[in-house]
Parts: C-alpha cells; structure tokens; sequence
C-alpha cells in the first residue's frame, strides 16, 4: 500500500499560502492601528480634575431642586432605620435570628439600646436635620425676601427640617445642634414645630396644599409630645380622613433605598423578623385591621434566638415591597 505523502513541492505550496495569509492579517493589523493612530490624534485624552465641587457651586439656583431632593433622601434613610428598629424594641415585630446585616442585633432582640448598635440611627438622623438647617439657611442668603417666602422648594425644605427634628424628637433623649453639649429633647421638638409652621406659611404662598396639609399633620404630631393638647386638636381637625403624605422608597437595585421593614423580612435573603408572640399576630386575625396584615407560613426564621431558639416566621405585610412607602402624616393618625 503507498502512503500519500506531500511532497517537498507541495510543502513549498502550503508554507507559502501560509505565508500569504500572515501577510494579510498583518496588512490589516496595520491598516487598523494606522486607522486607530489617526482617531485616536483627533481625540483629546487630556484630563484636569477640579478637585471636590465649590459650595459656592451649590448657590446656583439650578442646583436647588437637587438640594432639597437630598434632604429627602436623608430623612428617608435615618426613618428606615429607626422605624424597623423601634418597631422591634416596641415589639410590634419580634427578632426571627438574623443578626447581621438587616438583622436585628443580639443585644438589641431583647430590647436593649445600646450605643454602639445604634450610632447609626442617631447619625443619620442628625445628618437629616443638619442638611436641612444647611439647606434653608443657604437659601436664604441667596433668595430675595420675596422668592425665599414663597418658594415651593423652601416650603419643602422647611418640611423635611420638620420631619427631622421630629424623628429626634419622639426617639431620641437628648439632642446635640452642631457640636454644642447636650439639650434636653424638647429642643427638638420646638424645633420641629417652628420648621412646620414654617412650611404651612411658604406652601400656602407658593400654592402647595400638599406640603402645607404634611406641615400641618407634623406639627400637630409635635404639640402632643410638647403638651399642647388645644394645638394639637386644632391642627389635626384640619387634615382630612383620607390625607396621607408618604416617604419613598425605591427599588433600584441599591439595598440603602430599599424599604428596610421589608427586605429584613422578606424570604430572601433574609427572614429577620416576624409577628409571632407579638400582639398583632391575634389582633389581626380578630379584626383584620388594614395597619397589622401579616402572612402564614410554615417556615422558620433564619437562625435561633437567645429567649426562644428557632420561631415561626410570620412576616409583616404592612410594607409588602422593597419600594414600600411608610407614612409621615396622614388624616387617621389624626383622628386617633
């Protein structure tokens, strides 16, 4: 049998197809960086960075609607701790294991408040009504008498500093106001009060029934922690049943803008709490109160607990999406 074999001529034919190829590849490889070289001479690839942004930058009146914006976002943020937290001390939710990230700590299930597990809370809430003074301030010094009075983003402003010092006000014991000591907390609370009588009187001029019937709501919220029960009961007799002003959240893939009640409840990633042992887990099956929904299931929360190992997880269905809103006002908290 003979072996066809490749003669030395036909290796001389495919080394120089070979050749042949290299050769054009490497004609394109050059016509491409050529053609690259020429983009890349008409370009400027020169970089200045400014450094950090002026605050000078910030009294541009185009940027004042971000500003505002801003403040929202930090109360939003210093609400969604201290609401999932405070809602686990008052156990209107009891600890379902998690203790770690959107958990409820270990010294905290209990009921315990310890500083070092709640410097969170205190910073963003500080953080809140700081930008908020910054902000009206800053607007002031830039607005005429006229455009300060009855701007929208003012009356805004004004009440977001409310809901702020609100916070402060129903959650904190003392208050510190930029560095100075130690002031009781019905500094807060009067400043609070202050801010949302501010807010009525700007939204009223700037047309905004929404922010002045929230400014109204918070500060009869305010006159019941400061004892002005007349106050109270005549602002909350102007705000109607069905008045809701709401927080929001969002569900866009950033964990720090979701609604935490929620997500620490949800099945996944976490089952951190639950309503079992709580007052609700019965009150809602005798009365079916739209505030305390929750949902069955036959699952466990996600790691054991010092009083009770493994519970029932039972989650909350009040805020029943990442981007559930909680409520700052409305015209039921007023009836009650």
């Amino acid at each position: 049998m003979i072996e066809n074999r490749p003669t030395e001529h036909s290796w001389r034919k495919v080394d120089m197809t070979i050749e042949k190829a290299r050769v054009k590849r490497c004609s394109r490889r050059l016509a491409w960086l050529l053609g690259g070289a020429a983009w890349l001479a008409a370009c400027s690839f020169e970089v200045t960075n400014p450094g950090p942004v002026q605050d000078e930058f910030l009294n541009d009146p185009a940027a004042f609607e971000a500003i505002v914006n801003g403040v929202g976002r930090a109360y939003a943020e210093a609400l969604n701790y201290v609401a999932y937290t405070g809602g686990s001390v008052a156990r209107e939710v009891h600890p379902g294991g998690s203790s770690g990230n959107f958990g409820i700590a270990v010294r905290i299930q209990p009921g315990k408040l310890p500083y070092d597990e709640t410097g969170t809370h205190w910073n963003t809430a500080v953080q809140a009504r700081w930008q908020a003074d910054r902000t009206i301030t800053r607007f002031d010094s830039v607005m005429s008498d006229a455009e300060f009075s009855s701007s929208e983003l003012v009356a805004q402003a004004y009440l977001w500093q409310g809901y702020a010092y609100r916070l402060l006000g129903e959650n904190m014991c003392e208050v510190v106001i930029d560095g100075g000591s130690a002031e009781p907390i019905s500094v807060a609370r009067e400043r609070a009060e202050a801010a949302f009588a501010n807010a009525m009187t700007i939204a009223a001029a700037a047309g905004n029934s929404d922010i002045e019937m929230a400014a109204r709501a918070g500060r009869a919220a305010v006159r019941v922690f400061l004892g002005d029960w007349t106050g109270a009961v005549s602002d909350a007799g102007l705000v109607p049943d069905g008045f809701v002003y709401q927080i929001p959240y969002f569900d866009i893939g950033d964990q720090t803008q979701y609604n935490r009640i929620h997500w620490s409840t949800a099945e996944r990633p976490f089952k951190a709490h639950t309503v079992w042992n709580t007052v609700y887990k019965e009150y809602y099956e005798t009365t079916a109160d739209p505030r305390t929904p929750w949902m069955w299931t036959d699952l466990v929360g996600d790691g054991a607990i010092a009083c009770c190992g493994q519970v029932s997880w039972w989650p909350q269905q009040k805020h029943d999406q990442n981007d559930s809103p909680i409520n700052a006002s409305s015209g039921r908290e007023m009836r009650l």
